[in-house]
C-alpha cells in the first residue's frame, strides 16, 4: 500500500505582532544580513500598542524561518503609554501657556496629532539636540523643541518638558520589559551582550525609531557604541507606504518567511476503542509551523494513520491545564455538518481518511481531512479544511 507524506500548507493566521516580526526580519536580511542565524530582539510600535519579540531567525538560500521565542505587549484594552505620554506633554505645554485647565475635547486631540506629525518630522534634530546635551539633566533643559497652535495661540514646548514627561510615563514600563527580555536570554544562553558578535541584533522597527528617548534608553540600556554590530533601525521612510502587518503576512503565505513556534498543547482524534494508543497528531511542546496541517501517525512506520467509518465526532486535547489524560471534547453541530458534507464522507458509504489538525498564531485550530483510495492505496490531491475555533473557545 503506496502512502506519501503529507506536505500541504495553509495560509497561517498570524498576530499583528507576529506579521510585524515577519516583515522585520526579511527587511533585515534584505537590506543587511541575507545569511543572519541568531536571535532577533524587536521593539515595534504598532496602532499605538508596545510590542517586544524575541525571535530565533535562521536565513537560508533566500528563505528566512522564525520561531517567536516570547513577546510583550500592553493588551487591547490598555491605554498606550506613548500615547499617554504625548497627551500629557501637550496638555500642560498648554495649561502652562495658557494659564488655567483646559478642556479635554475634539481640539485637544487634533493638537495631539499635530503634534506628534511635527516629532517625527523633526527627528534628527531632536536626536542631535539631546546628545549635544547628553551631560546635563535633559528635564532641565529650557531651549524650545517645537511650537503648538492651540486655538490660535502658538504655545512652546521644551526639550525638558519631553524628558520629563517620558520619564514619568515611560522609562519605568520600558525598564521592566527589557529588564524581562534578558533575564528570558541569560536563561536561554543568549549572547545579547556581545557588541561584536552575529548572534544576536536589536532591531527598532517602525514608528518607535521617530522617538530619540526611546531609542536611547535602549542603548544605554544594552551599552551600545557607535561601532556595535548588534544595532538596526528600520525607519518608517525606508517601509514607505508598506503595511508591514499586511506585508509581514503576504510573506508567510508565499513561503517567504515560516513562522515555527512550539504546540502549546496535544490534539487529535478521540476514538472509545483506542484509548491505549497515542491518539495525538499534535504534541504539547514539539516545534510547528504557524498553517500546516499535522497528521495522526501509525505507531510502527509513523505514516498516516487511515480512519475508516463515520465515528469522527471528538477531539482530545491536552495542555498544561489538564495533562493527566487531557479533556475530551464533542465537536460541535456545525463542524459534524461540515463533515458529513466533505469529500471524503461523500464519496464513499465507509469513507477512509487520514485526519490532522493546524494550530495558527491566533491559536485557532483547524482540522483537516485527507481522503484515501484503497484502491490505489494513494491519498487524493485535496485536501478538506474545518475550522475549529481558538482553543479558549474548545478548551
Amino acid at each position: 500500500m503506496k502512502i506519501r507524506k503529507s506536505e500541504e500548507k495553509r495560509n497561517p493566521i498570524l498576530s499583528e505582532a507576529e506579521a510585524d516580526a515577519a516583515y522585520a526580519a526579511w527587511k533585515m536580511a534584505k537590506t543587511t544580513d541575507p545569511d543572519f542565524c541568531g536571535h532577533i530582539l524587536f521593539l515595534f510600535y504598532h496602532q499605538e500598542k508596545w510590542n517586544m519579540a524575541l525571535s530565533e531567525i535562521s536565513c537560508r538560500n533566500g528563505t528566512i524561518w522564525m520561531r517567536m521565542e516570547t513577546q510583550l505587549r500592553e493588551e487591547q484594552n490598555q491605554e498606550s503609554r506613548w500615547r499617554s505620554c504625548i497627551e500629557k506633554i501637550v496638555l500642560k505645554a498648554i495649561e502652562n501657556g495658557r494659564k488655567k485647565k483646559i478642556q479635554i475635547d475634539e481640539m485637544f486631540y487634533k493638537t495631539v496629532e499635530i503634534f506628534q506629525q511635527q516629532m517625527k518630522l523633526k527627528r534628527e534634530t531632536i536626536k542631535n539636540f539631546y546628545e549635544e546635551n547628553i551631560l546635563l539633566e535633559l528635564e532641565d533643559l529650557r531651549e524650545n523643541c517645537l511650537k503648538l497652535f492651540y486655538l490660535g495661540t502658538s504655545i512652546p514646548v521644551t526639550y525638558g518638558e519631553i524628558a520629563a514627561r517620558y520619564q514619568e510615563e515611560i522609562r519605568e514600563s520600558l525598564e521592566e520589559k527589557l529588564d524581562f527580555m534578558t533575564a528570558f536570554m541569560e536563561k536561554q544562553k543568549i549572547p545579547y551582550n556581545d557588541a561584536r558578535g552575529e548572534r544576536f541584533k536589536i532591531v527598532l522597527f517602525g514608528e518607535i525609531c521617530d522617538y530619540y528617548m526611546i531609542r536611547a534608553y535602549v542603548e544605554k540600556y544594552f551599552r551600545c557604541t557607535s561601532q556595535d554590530r548588534r544595532w538596526i533601525e528600520i525607519t518608517t521612510e525606508q517601509m514607505g507606504d508598506q503595511n508591514s502587518a499586511a506585508f509581514g503576512k503576504t510573506l508567510v503565505a508565499e513561503g517567504k518567511v515560516h513562522v515555527q513556534k512550539n504546540a502549546p498543547y496535544s490534539i487529535g482524534v478521540y476514538l472509545e476503542n483506542e484509548r491505549e494508543q497515542d491518539p495525538y497528531a499534535i504534541h504539547i511542546g514539539e516545534e510547528i509551523e504557524y498553517g500546516r496541517p499535522y497528521f495522526q501517525k501509525t505507531p510502527v512506520d509513523q505514516m498516516e494513520k487511515i480512519f475508516v467509518g463515520r465515528d469522527l465526532c471528538k477531539v482530545i486535547i491536552q495542555s498544561e491545564k489538564n495533562q493527566r489524560g487531557g479533556k475530551i471534547i464533542e465537536l460541535e453541530d456545525n463542524v459534524k455538518e461540515k463533515l458529513e458534507h466533505s469529500p471524503p464522507f461523500q464519496h464513499q458509504e465507509f469513507p477512509e481518511y487520514a485526519v490532522g489538525f493546524s494550530v495558527d498564531g491566533a491559536d485557532g485550530v483547524s482540522l483537516y481531512l485527507w481522503e484515501f483510495d484503497g484502491g490505489t492505496g494513494t491519498f487524493l490531491e485535496h485536501m478538506e479544511r474545518i475550522e475549529l475555533g481558538r482553543l479558549i473557545q474548545i478548551e
